[in-house]
């Protein structure tokens, strides 16, 4: 099977295997995190407001989860092509001009979530180097930010392997 073979029938293997494997463990990462957060959520106004004592690091942790949930709704939000636009230049689907424009939007999407990558890549390694930690529950900042940079490189690699909407034929969703 090869990796271009799009329209004969049956998917590429790198959609096959993000479908199959990487979307519905990354899925279940977001409903774990999601839910970690609620749960700590409500814990928190239960123990403000009846027994006068709220969860200790409540908003740190809150603010970790924010981070992971939104780093790791990245890769499945770039496949999906579920991003939130803005079409300022209506065009004929499948004319020679959207296709470039899309190629070139895709092409620089790419390159700010590798940039992104990057950055959050060497920010980890300084973060691990000197044991930088949150000043309320000391959670090292290392880990966390080495998180996100893997995350932002699958969410670019998922936007590679993507469509775009207007190159589907067959109704599926693309990026």
């Amino acid at each position: 099977m090869q990796l271009t073979q799009a329209r004969f029938g049956h998917k590429p293997m790198l959609r096959e295997f993000f479908e199959r494997y990487v979307e519905p463990l990354t899925k279940w990462a977001m409903a774990i995190i999601l839910f970690a957060m609620m749960v700590l959520g409500v814990a928190d106004v239960l123990g403000r407001y009846f027994l006068n004592r709220p969860v200790f690091g409540a908003t740190e942790m809150a603010a970790f989860g924010l981070g992971l949930l939104v780093f790791t709704a990245l890769p499945v939000i770039s496949y999906r092509g579920e991003h939130i636009t803005v079409n300022l230049l209506q065009l004929k689907q499948d004319s020679l001009v959207e296709r470039i424009r899309n190629a070139v939007m895709k092409a620089i999407s790419v390159g700010v979530l590798l940039f992104l990558a990057l950055e959050l890549g060497g920010n980890a390694a300084d973060y691990l180097h000197y044991g930088d930690t949150s000043s309320g529950l000391h959670i090292p900042f290392g880990p966390v930010a080495a998180y996100m940079s893997g995350f932002a490189t699958l969410a670019a690699f998922c936007l590679l392997i993507s469509r775009w909407k207007s190159e589907d034929s067959d109704g599926e969703r693309g990026a």
